[in-house]
């Protein structure tokens, strides 16, 4: 494998842990805003995946959008209006302190930047592999 591959691989396996523990933390904090405010038990589990799993699929749509030069604008208004929404969402349970809130806003915003990384890592490799197959092409 070449160093390049491997630092593609290499950066895309750790951002994707982060992008995991983020999401879990986040999750756990989501569905118990969920539970404490009225959604029933065996519901209260879906209701992260509206935001946090949301908010990673319309970061592919960014991707898509660009890959066929459409306006990713619409996608990136999802992506950050769900970001700032599970952010708000996360901090309703922290401690009224300025430690506490960084610590719960900080899982959602980091799910967001890691997987916002990956795809930027995606988007450039790529864009590489398909200016290549043009130079082989011409």
């Amino acid at each position: 494998m070449n160093p390049s591959r491997w630092i593609l691989w290499s950066s895309i396996s750790i951002l994707s842990v982060i992008w995991c523990c983020s999401f879990a933390i986040s999750y756990v904090s989501l569905a118990e805003v969920a539970y404490l405010n009225g959604i029933v038990y065996p519901w209260a589990w879906m209701w992260p995946l509206l935001l946090d799993a949301f908010m990673s699929i319309s970061s592919l749509d960014v991707i898509r959008r660009e890959m066929n030069h459409e306006s990713a604008l619409p996608a990136w208004v999802v992506v950050v209006a769900v970001t700032i929404l599970s952010t708000a969402f996360n901090v309703t349970r922290a401690y009224p302190t300025s430690l506490s809130l960084c610590v719960h806003a900080l899982p959602p915003v980091i799910c967001f930047a890691s997987f916002e990384v990956v795809m930027g890592v995606l988007r450039s490799d790529l864009r590489r592999v398909s200016l290549g197959c043009q130079v082989v092409s011409h």
